[in-house]
């Protein structure tokens, strides 16, 4: 069976150093272990000893079934319906303590962690919700078509409601969403404001119709000034961003003023392709206007500005310097979109005036089917040997898969298989993964749980986030790129 790779992770934050995680019994001793018979008492001839040791293990017979014997009987039946869904594979018994009450609200109830933003629950959390951006998805039962040439408002209410109900059942308190598009305009914008008790969220849609398409393809630079410094970014992320931006800032604003606490809460930004650049520009933008940002996720993302050495400035030396420590770089084996900026104009990734944030840290590159921290690695290469091979093909060429690779539910796919199937070895962790598992199937992707936790049942589930045929992918991202109209039937 092949193992998942990701960087060794504690409750509190991941190493750089690299495990291989699998499905094995390599869990830590719990403090309840099951020790076999009784001690022995050795005989004696002395009925008074006896008697003695007797009265000794009366007192300890009856302590045990006061205290010890309910803990014990709570833990085998723990572990015995933890081996029956498949996920007890070694000879331990766990503490016994229920689960909460509020296990399915998984924004607010510990399982996203607010204390390590590159936590991996986060990432999968946060492609959640990049996917969920997209109401194409086979939950939200939009075809490609209706999307790609602009929802009615019929279509905007419901998946506004059906959105609304997925993430209140998560532990959201509000959730606002902004559909800014029309046929004839040459941008769109669309994005989603989830307020918790706790914190905030704020998702990007990439590009999905044509307004988005016919702004992607304005390659140019437009200068912005954050922190005092003009920055030159891409034209594309730029104008979508800005046209949700006052209504995002706003939104925002007010989900933080709903918070338990104001003065501390967080905001989080994610996005997929021209999503995750607006997930950039937003966060930055967020960040000098005094809000705490708490996360930064972007997949599969366009170049948003211009690069330069570290001692000048521009758009990345200044993003780094504010929000680095909290933005988390998505690639996935051979999508050529982070390049697209480069194949467009000609030049090198490695020498292009345009650079993808942060610099130095928070990449991550899928090879294959597993997640491998690629910062100041070959990985963040546009086409190193070990992505080159992962599509069978080891030919110099990483551009076989424009479309499968790019897609965000690919990219949900992939983090969502990494972070089910690693083997977490923090008790604490470990409990929250097993007593939110079923709100992670059933209520983050929509998904009925696979019995058990083995590789073949987690792939086979995650295979149907999405009903769409790579026909119609193709056809779709045609009209959204080049406003194509497919033949009737087509999709």
């Amino acid at each position: 069976m092949r193992s998942v790779t990701w960087a060794k992770m504690t409750r509190r934050n991941w190493s750089s150093k690299l495990t291989t995680f699998g499905t094995g019994p390599q869990g830590e001793t719990s403090a309840l272990e099951t020790t076999g018979a009784l001690p022995r008492i050795g005989r004696s001839s002395s009925f008074a000893m006896i008697g003695g040791v007797v009265q000794i293990w009366a007192v300890l017979l009856v302590m045990w079934l006061q205290v010890a014997a309910p803990a014990a009987a709570a833990a085998l039946h723990s572990t015995a319906a933890a081996a029956a869904s498949g996920m007890a594979t070694h000879r331990r018994l766990l503490a016994p303590q229920a689960c909460a009450s509020s296990s399915r609200a998984l924004l607010t109830n510990g399982y996203f962690n607010m204390a390590d933003g590159v936590d991996p629950r986060n990432m999968l959390v946060a492609a959640t919700m990049a996917n969920d951006a997209y109401p194409w998805t086979k939950e939200f039962g939009f075809s490609i078509i209706d999307v790609v040439q602009g929802l009615r408002p019929d279509q905007v209410a419901a998946y506004h409601k059906m959105l609304t109900d997925k993430y209140m059942k998560l532990g959201a308190t509000s959730v606002e969403f902004t559909h800014q598009y029309s046929p004839n305009a040459d941008v769109a914008a669309h994005a989603v404001v989830i307020g918790t008790p706790k914190n905030v969220f704020l998702a990007f849609r990439g590009t999905a119709d044509i307004g988005q398409g016919w702004t992607s393809a304005d390659i140019s630079a437009v200068p912005h000034t954050a922190f005092n410094k003009t920055l030159q970014l891409y034209k594309a992320p730029y104008k979508s961003t800005m046209l949700a931006w006052q209504w995002a800032l706003a939104e925002v604003r007010k989900a933080v003023a709903a918070t338990d606490r104001p003065h501390s809460a967080k905001v989080y930004t994610t996005g997929h392709s021209l999503g995750g650049a607006s997930a950039y520009i937003s966060a930055l933008l967020l960040r000098e206007q005094g809000l705490n940002i708490g996360g930064v996720y972007a997949f599969g993302p366009y170049k948003t500005g211009t690069t330069c050495t570290p001692d000048q400035e521009c758009w990345v030396t200044v993003y780094d310097r504010y929000l680095a420590d909290v933005t988390s770089f998505w690639w996935n084996n051979q999508d050529p979109i982070p390049a697209l900026l480069d194949s467009a104009l000609g030049t090198t990734f490695a020498n292009s005036a345009w650079g993808h944030v942060p610099r130095d840290k928070g990449w991550w590159r899928v090879v294959g089917d597993n997640c491998v921290k690629a910062s100041g690695t070959k990985l963040a290469d546009i086409c190193p040997p070990e992505v080159d091979a992962a599509d069978g093909v080891a030919d110099g060429v990483c551009s076989r898969t424009l479309v499968e690779a790019h897609m965000p539910w690919v990219y949900l796919q992939k983090v969502a298989r990494c972070t089910l199937l690693q083997d977490n070895r923090d008790r604490d962790s470990s409990r929250m993964d097993s007593c939110s598992r079923n709100a992670v199937w059933e209520g983050l992707l929509g998904l009925a749980a696979p019995y058990g936790r083995s590789e073949s049942a987690t792939v086979k589930r995650l295979g149907d986030l999405t009903a769409a045929t790579p026909g119609q992918v193709d056809a779709a991202m045609n009209a959204a790129l080049y406003g194509l109209r497919p033949a009737p039937g087509k999709l």
